[in-house]
């Protein structure tokens, strides 16, 4: 089931025309992304609310246990077309906000701030304080349309990453979240939900995933050196594991090699002992006489902050044959 919902739904991403209002119906299955803490029980779904500053695109409320009490906290998202482009060329070095990037935010912000203090609102979302008014994120663009510009696309995704990680640190004590529709078809395909938009909390499932068990092998020292210091793993993997050589056994019987290159933390969600992170690597893999190719994500997840728990490729085609070359390059700790 999940993976035909991801299936129309990349469908809608890969169309031509804009496609935002089609893809938002898509978020009913990824509740528990979009609230960012655990929910007792998901309340309400509101689109196009209306107020003084424009129209809300999405704001999702459930009821949030903290500390053994529970409060009812409600999360604003604004979101644009996968077709829109997140990033555009600036210079030979440096990319920048596209412009409706920057519109994203701007709308983002005002309607969470007017809400935050609007007594109606907190009646019609049993708010009782200001503070449980909170900062979803910004769903825009996808794989395809991350940067747009005239730059070789190797030096596209270098600078992507770079941006992505600035703009998530920017973004950081806010509590904003930066996400594609790719990503959002990612998490479907993790999840296995009811069709309705609210309903009970459904714990994760996995589909089929290959694991590493990354935490049984050590890291390679040829990639990372004692000398070398650094503050996240987002950096060290930026820096020192910016594309994975992946080798493949295909159907046909085929073996090939391919790379699997760094897009950075995706996602992140408050737990006990902190913010649990998501890593992913992708690539576009086709096997000799194939008519399709075939996207594979290595997902690597970090929990606690510094330690990495889970290591995994979902819905991954082919046989893996060197998982533990890629153990030893990801498979590291911080002190």
């Amino acid at each position: 089931m999940s993976e035909d919902i991801a299936r129309c739904l990349e469908a809608l991403i890969n169309d031509a025309q804009n496609k935002e209002l089609e893809c938002r119906l898509f978020l009913q299955y990824i509740k528990d992304v979009l609230v960012k803490n655990r929910a007792t029980r998901f309340d309400y779904v509101e689109t196009e609310r209306i107020g003084n500053t424009g129209r809300s695109d999405y704001i999702i409320s459930a009821v949030i246990e903290e500390g053994g009490d529970e409060c009812t906290k409600a999360y604003i998202w604004e979101l644009k077309a996968p077709q829109c482009p997140i990033f555009e060329v600036d210079t030979e070095n440096r990319l920048k906000p596209s412009k409706e990037l920057i519109d994203a935010e701007n709308k983002l912000l005002h309607y969470y701030l007017e809400n935050k203090y609007s007594g109606v609102f907190h009646q019609q979302y049993h708010i009782t304080n200001p503070v449980d008014v909170v900062l979803g994120g910004i769903i825009i663009g996808c794989r395809r349309t991350k940067v747009i510009g005239l730059m070789e696309e190797e030096r596209k995704n270098r600078l992507y990453r770079i941006i992505k990680s600035s703009r998530d640190i920017f973004y950081g004590n806010s509590g904003i979240i930066l996400l594609t529709w790719d990503d959002v078809v990612g998490h479907i395909r993790k999840r296995v939900t009811e069709q309705n938009v609210i309903g009970s909390y459904q714990n994760v499932v996995v589909l089929d995933p290959i694991l590493l068990n990354i935490n049984e092998v050590e890291h390679d020292d040829q990639f990372f050196e004692e000398n070398e210091n650094y503050d996240t793993l987002e950096e060290i993997f930026s820096r020192k594991a910016s594309q994975i050589k992946i080798k493949l056994r295909c159907v046909s019987g085929d073996v090939i090699e391919d790379w699997l290159t760094y897009i950075g933390v995706v996602s992140s969600e408050e737990r006990g002992m902190g913010p649990e992170f998501l890593h992913i690597w992708d690539g576009e893999i086709t096997c000799p006489g194939g008519d399709e190719s075939n996207h594979i994500e290595l997902e690597v997840w970090e929990y606690p902050q510094g330690s990495l728990n889970l290591a995994q490729m979902p819905d991954c085609p082919y046989d893996v044959l060197n998982k533990e070359e890629i153990g030893r390059i990801i498979g590291i700790k911080i002190d």
